[in-house]
């Protein structure tokens, strides 16, 4: 229920132009969930760049119940 989140990575590599990288992150979470966030990118010379608007949902499936 929080806005404007910021979550800094530490991520440093050097790309040349019209090369493209990939990384993945891995999202835990303790019940289900439904995210709308977007990446922002800041470069090294000041600039940034933002994905499109990302909407997550994360699903925990329920426990069997023992009896």
């Amino acid at each position: 229920d929080q806005t404007n989140v910021r979550i800094p990575i530490n991520y440093a590599d050097t790309i040349a132009p019209r090369e493209q990288k990939r990384f993945g992150l891995n999202f835990v979470a303790d019940k289900s969930s439904r995210h709308l966030f977007r990446f922002v990118i800041e470069l090294a010379d000041g600039r940034t760049i933002a994905s499109p608007d990302i909407d997550l949902t994360y699903f925990v499936p329920r426990s069997p119940t023992m009896n």
